[in-house]
């Protein structure tokens, strides 16, 4: 079943432990979340997101931490999760200190699988980009909005 049907809008189940879900024994914040949009390699890749943010142990201890990131259409046509990781980074903090996570997203991260086209297609529309830590918390600390056209 994975984390994407607990997460669909069609069941309020709420599993133990959620995707992303560990022990740790401090608390960690992200801010500071900036985009910028660079030519990609390939030219049928068109351009690659770059994403940086900063995340900052605000606990008393040390700690490790992953970063998130998920999509999510903002309105789609077809029956599809509501939110889909693309990217994760674990990062060591010690107690105040803050670094900064850099990732990237290409066309690719926003393709799904088109049944009967039988190939991968990105519908265009809306999609938010979400960075946090365990993806069922009320409410991911930062979100940037992308439009494909």
């Amino acid at each position: 079943m994975g984390y994407r049907w607990f997460n669909s809008e069609k069941t309020k189940t709420e599993p133990m432990f959620p995707f992303g879900h560990g022990l740790s024994y401090t608390s960690f914040h992200w801010s500071k979340l900036e985009r910028t949009c660079e030519e990609a390699p390939q030219k049928e890749m068109a351009f690659v997101f770059q994403f940086h943010c900063e995340v900052t142990n605000i606990g008393d201890l040390a700690g490790a931490v992953s970063t998130l990131v998920y999509i999510r259409p903002i309105s789609s046509t077809i029956d599809r999760p509501h939110r889909e990781l693309k990217h994760f980074t674990k990062t060591f903090l010690e107690p105040g200190q803050s670094t900064r996570v850099t990732f990237s997203l290409d066309r690719d991260a926003f393709k799904r699988w088109d049944v009967t086209g039988k190939s991968w297609v990105v519908d265009k529309g809306e999609y938010e980009v979400e960075v946090g830590d365990q993806q069922l918390l009320l409410g991911l600390e930062l979100v940037d909005s992308i439009r494909w056209k």
